[in-house]
């Protein structure tokens, strides 16, 4: 049979295609480059020809998935010619969470594997590369929003990576629920609480009164409640 010779970005792209979906159906962990070879049907040395390791392979899928997000969810209202600085504010936050809600899965098989210990770097260095794709286009919502006169800051650009940086954790008790499958009422006190505080924390930075904003809102946070209960459920079935 003749072997099968495909473009550069065609065979990397595939590379791609093919590592989301064993991530997203066995968990990262649990795919090796071994599996991912095979899926294609190529020989280990074409892996290694485009990527020095599964963790680099990793970064290439969640780099493209935030290059995805940015065109297709985040440019659009950040470009949006009707929409007040405002609107555009409270719509960018809620297309990315809603996007998160789609892409639920994914999310929390990322979640698991990159809140381990031995992880920690390989965590700071995706949430460096989301940050810095989103901040251009949330400095420009701010800027449109300090010359309408809705935001009191001097440096947008600066500004909106200090909100993405609280953005990346802003609960981390809800975070955990996300991983362990598991909250009660207890927890459910502390998450609400944390969050109350976020979104008053991003009022202050851009220099906004009491509840102008509310970026992760309790209809948000129950949505995302509903999933975790969900994984609690299929983690009883599947044991």
């Amino acid at each position: 049979m003749a072997r099968v010779v495909k473009e550069y970005d065609d065979r990397f792209n595939e590379f791609l295609e093919t590592a989301q979906t064993l991530f997203f159906t066995q968990g990262y962990e649990q795919t090796s480059v071994q599996d991912i070879i095979k899926q294609i049907g190529v020989a280990k040395g074409t892996f290694y020809h485009y990527f020095d390791s599964k963790v680099e392979l990793l970064e290439a899928v969640v780099k493209r998935n935030r290059t995805n997000l940015l065109e297709s969810v985040v440019l659009p209202i950040a470009n949006h010619s009707e929409w007040d600085a405002l609107t555009k504010f409270r719509q960018f936050f809620s297309g990315l969470n809603n996007w998160k809600l789609l892409n639920h899965n994914i999310i929390l098989q990322m979640l698991r594997m990159l809140y381990k210990d031995e992880n920690v770097l390989l965590r700071l260095k995706l949430t460096d590369v989301s940050r810095l794709t989103m901040a251009p286009p949330l400095a420009e919502i701010i800027e449109q929003g300090v010359m309408e006169g809705v935001f009191d800051v001097r440096f947008a650009q600066e500004t909106a990576e200090l909100i993405l940086r609280i953005c990346e954790v802003p609960s981390h008790e809800f975070v955990a629920a996300l991983i362990d499958g598991h909250y009660d009422a207890a927890r459910l006190e502390i998450i609400t609480r944390e969050f109350d505080v976020f979104n008053r924390s991003i009022e202050r930075v851009l220099g906004m009164t009491n509840h102008t904003v509310t970026l992760v809102s309790e209809a948000d946070l129950l949505d995302w409640l509903a999933i975790v209960e969900q994984v609690s459920v299929d983690k009883a079935v599947s044991s």
